[in-house]
């Protein structure tokens, strides 16, 4: 895995300060935990009773995964007139219509879930390629 700094770690995301928990090498929000620095002084957190014994809900590996920014290529290949119907399907994975302009444009990452999800789409539409999003790179599992 790569070196983890507290700047990678987005606002606003749950860390954990639970060091007796079995799961802490693997799980990223630990290892979040473990390199705040000294002058912060609140952080969101996940609480000791979100484990029950050798489970959590909260358990987020940290290996890396292949994240994505952008989707302005994403309807390149795709018959004008049915850009607007799967647009309308992928438009819910996101949220919002104004969430899927903004992950669209490439400011938020897009998780492999999502990615599967939008691949999913597109599979329905009769498309066997995957989807082209602007860039794809290797990340830690945050979003």
């Amino acid at each position: 895995m790569t070196n983890l700094t507290f700047s990678d770690v987005p606002r606003r995301w749950a860390v954990c300060f639970q060091n007796e928990c079995p799961m802490k090498e693997e799980c990223l929000r630990w290892r979040a935990g473990q390199v705040a620095p000294e002058r912060v002084q609140a952080l969101m957190c996940v609480t000791p009773n979100t484990r029950r014994g050798d489970k959590c809900p909260r358990l987020v590996p940290a290996k890396p995964v292949r994240l994505a920014w952008g989707m302005t290529r994403l309807f390149k290949r795709v018959p004008w007139y049915m850009v607007q119907a799967l647009r309308e399907e992928i438009i819910p994975i996101f949220g919002s219509r104004r969430q899927f302009y903004r992950y669209r444009l490439g400011r938020w990452a897009i998780s492999p879930k999502k990615q599967e999800q939008v691949a999913a789409v597109f599979r329905r539409f009769g498309f066997e390629e995957e989807p082209q999003f602007d860039v794809t790179k290797e990340g830690l599992g945050f979003v």
